[in-house]
């Protein structure tokens, strides 16, 4: 019982170690080494039997922490486990920790000790039951306290209990009181430490999964990042390619005049405009559709399912909409258009960055035809918002 107790603890330990290797992946790929620290450091903290946490690069060097950990004396009680970051081979780094098992230990012998007790007190029974079965004023307290001994064992702790009388029955149910007792704040305890195991679980958890929204999102505007678009549009570009008759438009916008109002303002006017306009841009299209933030004042849009002459009434309304739009900040009015160029996403389609890079063009011809218009690359059209 007690090595499947030590296995249990150190899956535990394993399981946790795993769960703290993909919540630092994300800032890890993005060479975000502040955030790394700050998620560590918040690991450490949380796991007090966790000795030392290090962080090591695919080459062997220590990311984390700053500065060279103390060595720890060998000892039963201390073990050494890491978990890989990322799933490549090589990986990208590894995550090492060095876990006090004396607790674990501690919980172990105790139940070894309960677990003797409780057999030894079984026995006494036994014999004090063939002892005294020729008394019925005996026997029947004894029957008693062995139906209270099962009772206990499933974990009934109300159980009743024989009067106490004086002699040896009185100071046996004092015994069994007294192991009542014991075995229920053993119980208690061991469900207040399985409720701050399962908490550090849904913490873990938590944390992965905000890490994995702001590698995926701008921090903003809240909608999806160039990267996370860019890996949408490849996935729908390939449906595109394999399935008959799928058709995609994509679009790309920048905004006209936007630098007048940041320079004017403020940045901070500049950000609350971004905002401004990804909600404006966001109720002109489909909820299946992609809305991201390139960067500064660039976004994109695909459009799924969606054929090429109803995108570009799609567009056109974008740029109705944001030029319909007014900003104010402070006593300030200001009004901002948008230029975007519009390209097919379909079976005949070239790769993702020449798709890319006939979006950007489309843009750029629709600023250069005097902004606030539509474009469409590889054709004369062009329309005006």
């Amino acid at each position: 019982m007690s090595d499947q107790t030590l296995q249990i603890a150190r899956k535990a330990h394993q399981d946790r170690l795993e769960l703290a290797a993909e919540a630092i992946l994300p800032p890890l790929l993005e060479s975000d080494l502040a955030n790394v620290y700050t998620l560590l450091n918040a690991i450490k903290h949380d796991s007090p039997d966790w000795l030392q946490v290090v962080l090591v690069n695919a080459d062997g060097q220590r990311l984390y922490p700053l500065t060279q950990p103390e060595g720890l004396a060998d000892a039963d009680e201390i073990i050494q486990l890491s978990a890989k970051v990322g799933f490549l081979d090589p990986a990208v780094a590894e995550l090492q920790v060095v876990v006090d098992m004396a607790p674990v230990l501690g919980v172990v012998r105790s139940q070894q000790v309960s677990l003797q007790i409780a057999l030894l007190i079984v026995l006494a029974l036994m014999l004090l039951a063939v002892w005294f079965q020729v008394e019925m004023v005996i026997r029947r307290p004894l029957a008693q306290m062995i139906q209270a001994a099962h009772n206990l064992m499933h974990g009934h702790f109300g159980t009743h209990l024989p009067d106490q009388a004086a002699g040896e029955i009185g100071e046996l149910s004092q015994t069994f009181s007294d192991m009542r007792s014991a075995i229920e704040r053993h119980h208690i305890d061991m469900q207040d430490e399985l409720k701050n195991r399962q908490h550090e679980a849904s913490l873990l958890k938590m944390e992965k999964q905000q890490a994995e929204f702001e590698a995926k999102h701008d921090p903003l505007t809240g909608i999806i990042n160039r990267r996370e678009f860019e890996r949408r549009l490849a996935i729908s570009l390939d449906e595109a390619q394999q399935g008959p008759g799928a058709e995609h438009v994509l679009m790309f916008i920048d905004l006209d005049h936007f630098k007048l109002v940041n320079d004017t303002c403020g940045h901070a006017a500049g950000d609350e405009l971004l905002k401004a306009i990804a909600g404006v841009m966001r109720g002109r299209i489909r909820e299946a559709d992609e809305l991201a933030r390139l960067g500064g004042d660039e976004f994109a849009i695909l459009l799924k399912d969606c054929v090429l002459n109803a995108g570009c009434k799609v567009a056109e309304g974008i740029c109705e909409a944001v030029y319909a739009f007014q900003f104010r900040w402070g006593n300030r009015e200001f009004r901002v258009g948008a230029s975007i160029g519009v390209v097919p996403v379909s079976g005949q389609a070239a790769g993702l960055k020449d798709l890319l890079c006939q979006a950007d063009t489309a843009c750029y011809q629709a600023k250069h035809l005097g902004r606030g218009r539509v474009s469409l690359h590889g054709s004369g059209y062009s329309s005006s918002g």
